[in-house]
C-alpha cells in the first residue's frame, strides 16, 4: 500500500482547486460579502414587515368604525340588539362618553397575570365597547351601576392605606365617575372599621342609594349586623343617612321622580325624597315580591311574585297594582311568563323586565293589560344593565359586534420568534463564511 501512496497524493493534488489570482480572490470575497448582506437584508426585512403587519393588524382591530355619530347628552338613547361579549384585550378608558349599557366581563393583564373581572361600557350611538378604568374599585365588589341617563357610573371604593386598625381593603363608601370628563367624586361614610356592601342603586340621575353594614372591629368576623341606608348626590361631597324607622332598605327598588325607594322585607315598600331626605308613607303589598319597580307620581307598583323562601334565581310572575291609601293589591299580568327582575316602568301600561334565555339574559317590554311582549335586547352569558332612560324610550337599533384585538402575548411571542429565527440565520451565515 505504501507504494501507491505517492500516486494517491499526486491524484489528490491534481483534483484540488487551483489557487486564485489576486483578481479572483477579490471577486470571490465580494461575492461572499454580497451573499451575506443579501441574507441579512432578507431576514431583517421579513422581521420588520411581519412586525409592522402584526402591529397594524392589532391597531386596526382596536378601531371599530362607528355606525352612527356618538350621541350627545341631549339626544335620546337607542338600545343595541343584541349586545356582545367582548375580547378581554379591549382597551380601557375613564372617558367613554354617555353609555347605554354596562356589564361585567373578564379583562386580560399584559404581559403576565391572570384575567380578572372588570366593567365594560357600551357607548350610546357609536356602540363602542371599552373597559372602564375605575380608580379605587373595592376588590371584593367590582360591580358598577349606571345612572338612568347614562352619564355617570357608581361603584364601591376601598381604603387600602391608612390606619392599620381598619379592616384590610375595607369598603368606605362609593365613587361616582363622570363618563364624559373622567372626573371622580368620592362619597365616604364616616365609619372606623369599614362597611359590608349590600346594595347600590340610583334613585335618579343625580342620587346614589347605598345600603351597607358596619364592622365593629378590625377583624373580618366582627360584623355588628347594624345596617343603614345612605344617599349621595352628584356634586355634593356629603353622604347623608336616611332618617328614622330603621334606616334600612333591604331590596333596592327602581323608582322615578327623585324618590329613593326599597323593600323592607318582601311586603313593605319604604321611600324617601332624594332631595330633602324626608320619609314618605310606607306602602303595604298584598303579595310578597322578590323585585319591585315603583312609579310614585302615579302610584304604580310592579314586581315579580314567587316562592320567596326558594333558593336560586329570583324569577317569578309579573304582578302590578296601584297604591290606594297606603296599600296596593297586586294582580298577575296575563302573559304568565316568568321574569328575574322588574327594572322600570316604561309608561303607565308597559314594564321593562329581565328574563333568562337559553344562553344569557334579555330585556323585554311587556304590556301589563294584554301580556304582549317585545324584546328590546339580549346578551349571552353575563348579566348586564341598560340605562333606565333608554328602557323608557324603548327604541332599538341593530347591534354591532365589537372588534377583536389580537392577544398581545401571542403578538409579542410571534415577534420574539421572528427575531430569534433571524438571529439564528445570521449566525449560521456568518459561521459558513468563516468556513
Amino acid at each position: 500500500m505504501t507504494t501507491h501512496l505517492p500516486e494517491r497524493l499526486r491524484d489528490l493534488a491534481d483534483e484540488a482547486p487551483r489557487a486564485l489570482s489576486a483578481d479572483g480572490l477579490w471577486r470571490d470575497g465580494r461575492r461572499r460579502h454580497r451573499r451575506r448582506m443579501t441574507t441579512v437584508a432578507v431576514v431583517v426585512g421579513t422581521v420588520v414587515a411581519l412586525s409592522a403587519g402584526v402591529g397594524y393588524g392589532d391597531h386596526r382591530s382596536r378601531q371599530p368604525e362607528p355606525v352612527t355619530p356618538p350621541v350627545n347628552g341631549a339626544r335620546p338613547m337607542a338600545i343595541p340588539d343584541p349586545l356582545f361579549n367582548p375580547s378581554p384585550w379591549l382597551p380601557g378608558t375613564r372617558k367613554p362618553g354617555r353609555l347605554v349599557a354596562v356589564f361585567s366581563s373578564t379583562r386580560g393583564r399584559f404581559p403576565f397575570g391572570s384575567e380578572r373581572n372588570a366593567i365594560v361600557g357600551v357607548a350610546a350611538g357609536s356602540q363602542t365597547y371599552r373597559f372602564l378604568d375605575l380608580p379605587g374599585t373595592a376588590p371584593e365588589d367590582p360591580d358598577a351601576y349606571l345612572s338612568p341617563d347614562g352619564k355617570h357610573i357608581a361603584y364601591w371604593v376601598s381604603r387600602r392605606q391608612g390606619d392599620p386598625s381598619v379592616v384590610p381593603d375595607s369598603v368606605v363608601g362609593v365613587a361616582v365617575l363622570d363618563l364624559n370628563t373622567g372626573a371622580v367624586e368620592r362619597h365616604a361614610v364616616d365609619v372606623r372599621y369599614g362597611l359590608t356592601p349590600q346594595s347600590l342603586s340610583w334613585a335618579d340621575s343625580k342620587t346614589v342609594v347605598m345600603v351597607a353594614g358596619h364592622f365593629t372591629s378590625s377583624g373580618r368576623t366582627s360584623y355588628s349586623g347594624r345596617t343603614r341606608t345612605y344617599l349621595a348626590a352628584v356634586g355634593d361631597p356629603t353622604t347623608h343617612s336616611t332618617p328614622g324607622r330603621g334606616n334600612v332598605l333591604d331590596i333596592p327598588v327602581t323608582s322615578t321622580g327623585g324618590v329613593a325607594a326599597g323593600m323592607v322585607g318582601h311586603r313593605r315598600l319604604r321611600s324617601y325624597d332624594a332631595g330633602s331626605l324626608q320619609p314618605r308613607p310606607d306602602v303595604i303589598l298584598s303579595t310578597p315580591v322578590k323585585s319591585l319597580a315603583y312609579e310614585p307620581s302615579h302610584g304604580l307598583v310592579a314586581g315579580t311574585a314567587g316562592n320567596i323562601d326558594a333558593s336560586g334565581p329570583t324569577s317569578g310572575r309579573l304582578v302590578v297594582g296601584r297604591v290606594v291609601e297606603g296599600r296596593v293589591h297586586l294582580s298577575q299580568v296575563p302573559d304568565g311568563r316568568r321574569y328575574d327582575q322588574v327594572v322600570t316602568w316604561v309608561d303607565r301600561t308597559h314594564l321593562a323586565p329581565v328574563r333568562h334565555t337559553r344562553d344569557g339574559l334579555a330585556y323585554d317590554v311587556v304590556d301589563v293589560r294584554t301580556g304582549d311582549r317585545r324584546q328590546l335586547t339580549s346578551k349571552p352569558w353575563y348579566a348586564f344593565e341598560v340605562a333606565r332612560d333608554a328602557l323608557r324610550l324603548a327604541t332599538t337599533v341593530p347591534g354591532v359586534a365589537p372588534p377583536s384585538p389580537w392577544n398581545p402575548r401571542w403578538v409579542a411571542l410571534g415577534v420574539l420568534v421572528l427575531v430569534g429565527a433571524g438571529g439564528t440565520v445570521l449566525l449560521l451565515g456568518r459561521s459558513r463564511g468563516r468556513l
